[in-house]
């Protein structure tokens, strides 16, 4: 059974993912920080970090959508609480 992830939950597992995928201290991941300024992505970065997101939360961000995943921690972070609520309606 899929988990069902709070807002502040995906923010807590899309920190703990860009941490990883760019060696970096999860404290260091914070909500402006951009991952091509800050964390220095390249594209293989960003494309192995979609895959990541894809996996951990088990769904489908869209090609035209890549894009998205490249910005500030925020921008990520709003943009995957969309996604995941349209294909996974939320429940407290």
């Amino acid at each position: 059974m899929a988990e069902n992830y709070t807002p502040k939950d995906i923010e807590t597992k899309i920190r703990e993912l860009i941490a990883a995928q760019f060696d970096v201290k999860p404290e260091e991941v914070t909500l402006e920080k951009s991952l091509v300024n800050d964390f220095k992505a390249d594209s293989l970065g960003i494309i192995e970090l979609i895959m990541d997101i894809e996996g951990a939360f088990d769904l489908s961000i869209p090609e035209k959508d890549a894009p998205k995943v490249g910005g500030t921690v925020k921008e990520i972070v709003d943009y995957l609480v969309s996604i995941y609520y349209r294909s996974k309606p939320y429940q407290s």
